[in-house]
């Protein structure tokens, strides 16, 4: 500041000359004024620079923790199932038994059309469909080889089920079928091995016991035996009991009851695929059930009717919305992902959840699906993104307009680095690190990922305990980088350690090193 009051004073003594002497050096004083000015402007935006520096920036050490980056993206809650049923023909709105939150199961009839109302298509389908039915039965029942097929499946099911519950009983450990057979296989396999040595020995019983072939032989049984007793321990260690005879009677006949079965089906599907005639007689009755079925809403599945859109008396046709039906327990988020972060959401993300219309409370979700194909609109690609909502609540509801935050990576005992100790100088991202002696080191850097308010480098380039300059802003000028002597110092991989500019560096800076 004092050259720069010295400028000053050169220049209000030389206008003072100028003003007494205007003939005589107007040109020469109207160089020595522009000169001065170029100074002053000069020596002001140093000094501007060096006291921004001074005052914009402070010293952090670094600390770990976990870093977490996040994507937060809008979308609307639906529910999966949802439909808006429809009436499938015309007619007059019976009086409802049906209100908005009642839940309902799949077959449910929901409402029905007044009969007087009905048109004469479904009034004929009603009186054909018991002739039709009767046509099908007579079928099946004069198909004598596909009703005792019926009768013998009938048959081989109960019997599997009670075989099945009786070699249940034995699985104390709840073991699964799979490991449970692999451990019978395997031990029966032994029991043959351990036979067959067995009969291999005693044929050479007649021989010396130092004969080579008999030796050979008592050493093969005896591994025989090895091998089937450690099979026995596997499959009681499965079951958490001794797999004795009774418990290996149960499994055998289970195994029997599973093959009739099979066969049993096998041969029900063979006689009921050639009989044409009752597969026909089967469509007929299904199609004058369904005109019969148009004049009921039922219900396609389980779930709870969020919006009856018609009143009692209303007169509707075909097409004409009825009910709004929707599975409250499986209530997920649509979000549109940008083409630039795609490739960083993956299934099985957790999500965090917010909703404007439920305050102070945040819900837990996971991505469940992610598009592969993205739509184009105005110029921005965009991939729709699913999050299935985990613990869903009554004040959920869809419609609902939700804030999805995303956690695409996230990285325990990581060095956080705050965003504004990272510069920029000659297109390089750099990272001021005050030494123990006080003296300031530019370390190149390599951003690897950037939360909102830390980043976390690569290649160990920094370590926890380091003190690093964080400025204000994430844009410090090179003036103000010039004040440390860091402009254009971007050699090697802990370079630019020069003296600052100036006889002494700020007192409230560290000095660099010499």
């Amino acid at each position: 500041m004092k050259i720069k009051t010295f400028f000053q004073n050169i220049y209000q003594k030389v206008a003072d000359y100028l003003k007494k002497n205007k003939k005589k050096s107007i040109i020469w004083g109207s160089v020595a004024l522009i000169v001065i000015v170029l100074l002053s402007v000069f020596l002001s935006s140093r000094d501007n620079a060096k006291e921004s520096a001074e005052t914009q920036a402070e010293i952090v050490i670094l600390s770990t923790g976990t870093f977490s980056q996040t994507i937060d993206v809008v979308g609307t809650v639906r529910a999966v199932p949802s439909a808006t049923l429809t009436w499938q023909t015309s007619g007059t709105v019976s009086p409802l038994e049906l209100s908005v939150g009642d839940s309902v199961k799949q077959g449910d009839i929901l409402l029905t059309l007044d009969a007087s109302s009905l048109p004469s298509s479904v009034l004929q389908a009603q009186s054909s469909l018991l002739d039709a039915q009767y046509e099908l039965d007579k079928l099946k029942a004069a198909d004598s080889a596909l009703q005792e097929a019926a009768l013998a499946l009938d048959d081989a099911e109960y019997d599997y089920a009670a075989k099945k519950q009786m070699r249940d009983y034995w699985n104390f450990n709840n073991t699964s079928d799979e490991r449970i057979d692999a451990a019978r296989a395997s031990y029966q396999q032994s029991e043959e091995d351990l036979w067959n040595a067995q009969h291999a020995y005693e044929a050479l019983s007649n021989l010396a016991d130092d004969n080579t072939d008999k030796i050979a032989a008592k050493e093969a049984l005896d591994a025989a035996q090895l091998a089937r007793d450690k099979a026995y321990r596997n499959i009681n260690y499965l079951l958490g009991r001794t797999y004795d005879h009774t418990v290996e009677t149960d499994f055998i006949e289970f195994d029997q009851a599973k093959a009739a079965l099979e066969e049993a089906r096998v041969t029900y599907e063979k006689y009921k695929d050639n009989s044409e005639e009752i597969a026909a007689a089967e469509a007929n009755v299904q199609a004058l059930q369904n005109t019969v079925n148009s004049q009921y809403i039922i219900a396609p599945f389980d779930g709870v009717i969020t919006d009856i859109l018609v009143d009692e008396g209303d007169i509707v046709s075909s097409g004409t919305q009825a009910v709004q039906l929707d599975n409250m327990s499986n209530l997920v988020i649509d979000i549109s992902v940008s083409e630039i972060d795609i490739n960083e959401i993956e299934i099985g993300q957790p999500v965090s959840i917010t909703f404007d219309a439920i305050p102070n409370q945040t819900y837990e979700g996971e991505v469940s699906k992610v598009s592969l194909a993205g739509d184009e609109s105005s110029g921005i690609v965009e991939f729709t993104v699913t999050i299935s909502i985990t613990n869903i609540d009554e004040n959920i509801k869809p419609g609902f307009t939700a804030v999805a935050t995303v956690m695409i990576k996230e990285v325990e005992n990581a060095v956080l680095v705050p965003n504004l100790a990272i510069q920029t100088v000659n297109g390089t991202s750099v990272v001021m690190v005050v030494g123990s002696d006080n003296t300031v080191t530019t370390v190149p850097v390599e951003v690897e990922a950037s939360s909102d308010s830390y980043s976390i480098v690569k290649d160990g380039a920094l370590k926890a305990g380091d003190q690093v300059m964080v400025f204000a802003n994430s844009s410090t000028s090179d003036a103000a980088f010039g004040m440390f002597g860091l402009g254009g110092m971007m050699g090697g991989s802990r370079g630019g350690e020069t003296q600052p500019s100036g006889s002494e560096p700020p007192q409230d800076m560290p000095q660099q090193q010499q």
